[in-house]
């Protein structure tokens, strides 16, 4: 299999706080990994990490090829005033995406979803995870 992210030797810490201890895992296309473990055992700070949101104190997260996207779902949702197009816009914005792909992707993921274009703060948890979900899956990323 094709690999798509390295981590080598990897620790985190948070001051004096050691939250990852020496990770070195590789990750594959096609593969299909669990993270589990008890609360605080350092899943999230993981992800974080994979995902390029946090650089490790020590060692070395690998990318191979040019440009791996990775979709990331964090646990937690902002609360934010957009309704759920405008922020998948803006999210595609970030991400570097052709207006007009974007659009395309955003309507037909509503439609999918089912989710009505309502402010997100009329929304549910449920929709606003299903909203997560799909700034995640937006760019077709190599890794989700």
């Amino acid at each position: 299999m094709q690999e798509l992210l390295e981590l080598n030797g990897v620790h985190k810490r948070f001051g004096k706080y050691a939250v990852l201890h020496n990770i070195t895992w590789s990750i594959s296309r096609a593969e299909c990994v669990a993270i589990t473990g008890s609360n605080g055992a350092g899943k999230s700070t993981m992800l974080h990490v994979i995902a390029g949101l946090a650089n490790p104190s020590e060692g070395s997260r690998i990318e191979y090829g040019t440009s791996l996207r990775v979709g990331y779902v964090p646990e937690r949702f902002p609360a934010l005033r957009f309704r759920p197009s405008e922020y998948l816009r803006h999210m595609a914005g970030i991400q570097g995406m052709d207006k007009q792909e974007a659009a395309k992707r955003i309507d037909a993921m509503l439609n999918v979803f089912q989710l009505q274009d309502m402010k997100m703060t009329l929304c549910s948890k449920g929709m606003l995870q299903k909203v997560n979900i799909m700034q995640a899956l937006l760019s077709q990323p190599d890794l989700l």
